[in-house]
């Protein structure tokens, strides 16, 4: 299997993973909401790549772009880190999350919590307890 990190260069994980000498794909920090150049340039970047897995709230809308405009194919996987918080139900939070190929959070709670404060669909949700977890 392939596995490509897309990091922001010279980000400590980005020269981490340099000197573990796996492949590190440089992107540019992106604009939280409508950044269609960076989606431009991510969807560029990951032509062909089947899965991609993101796991920061500010990738979101980045990704969600890069999918629907300009790679279709690629199957998104959001990897949950924390509490949503607030309710996201609006019109944009809905389209993004109806785009995703699966949410992975890592506790039954905040898969109830996703449930309860979104409008994701319930078959998209996946439970992946975190190894110390397990």
């Amino acid at each position: 299997m392939d596995v490509y990190a897309f990091c922001v260069p010279n980000s400590p994980l980005f020269c981490r993973l340099q000197e573990d000498g796996l492949r590190v794909v440089p992107v540019r920090k992106t604009l939280k909401y409508f950044d269609v150049p960076a989606a431009w340039k991510l969807a560029r970047k990951t032509f062909g790549i089947p899965n991609l897995l993101f796991f920061q709230t500010h990738d979101f809308h980045t990704a969600t772009i890069a999918k629907a405009l300009f790679s279709p194919q690629m199957r998104l996987i959001y990897q949950q880190q924390m509490q949503l918080g607030v309710e996201k139900k609006g019109p944009l939070h809905s389209w993004q999350f109806g785009v995703l190929e699966r949410w992975v959070t890592p506790l039954e709670g905040l898969k109830n919590q996703a449930l309860k404060l979104t409008r994701i669909a319930p078959e998209k949700l996946v439970v992946i307890p975190l190894a110390i977890d397990a």
